[in-house]
C-alpha cells in the first residue's frame, strides 16, 4: 500500500511537470511566431526605406534641379541612411550640430538600427523672401513592433545657393 502511494505521488508530480513543460513550450512557440512577425515587419519596412532612399538619390542627381532642391534631396538620403535617433541623442537640442552630423559624408553601410526612418516625402515647399525656400518633409519611424509607425516632420530652410540655414526634426 505504501509503495502505491509513493508511486501515485511520483505519477502526480511527473504529470504536473509534464503539463508545466507543455505550457512553457506553447509560450515559446507563441513568442517565436511573434519574433517571425517582427522580423517580417522590419524586413518590409527596410524595403520601403531602401525604395525611399533610391527615389531621393534620383532626385539629388538631377542636373537641372535647383541647388535648394538638390540640397533637400541629399539631406533626405542622409537622414534615411543614418540612425537619426542616436544622432538626436548625441546632439540633443543643438540643431547646428545635429545638422552637421546628418550631413557628414561617411562611407558606411545603410543603418539597420532601430528605431529607424522608413520613408520621407516632401509635403510642402514654400518660396520665401530673398530666394530662400522652406521645405516640410514628413516620414514615418518604425521599430520592431509590427504595424506601429510613428510620424516625424522635418522642417528645413535653404538659401538660393543650396545651403541649409534652418533644420528641425519634430517627433
Amino acid at each position: 500500500m505504501r509503495w502505491q502511494r509513493i508511486g501515485a505521488s511520483l505519477f502526480i508530480v511527473g504529470s504536473l511537470l509534464a503539463v508545466g513543460t507543455g505550457c512553457s513550450s506553447i509560450d515559446k512557440n507563441a513568442s517565436s511566431a511573434q519574433t517571425v512577425e517582427a522580423k517580417n515587419w522590419v524586413k518590409q519596412q527596410m524595403k520601403t526605406k531602401q525604395n525611399s532612399i533610391s527615389e531621393w538619390e534620383k532626385e539629388a542627381s538631377r542636373p537641372k534641379s535647383a541647388p535648394a532642391d538638390q540640397a533637400i534631396a541629399q539631406l533626405a538620403v542622409n537622414i534615411l541612411s543614418k540612425n537619426v535617433a542616436s544622432l538626436i541623442e548625441e546632439n540633443g537640442n543643438n540643431k547646428p550640430a545635429l545638422l552637421a552630423s546628418v550631413m557628414k559624408k561617411e562611407q558606411q553601410p545603410k543603418s539597420t538600427d532601430l528605431p529607424s526612418l522608413a520613408s520621407l516625402v516632401l509635403k510642402e515647399k514654400s518660396q520665401l523672401d530673398g530666394g530662400k525656400t522652406m521645405y516640410r518633409l514628413e516620414g514615418s519611424v518604425f521599430t520592431s513592433v509590427p504595424d506601429k509607425l510613428y510620424p516625424v516632420t522635418i522642417t528645413v530652410r535653404v538659401n538660393n545657393q543650396g545651403e541649409i540655414e534652418y533644420f528641425e526634426i519634430d517627433k
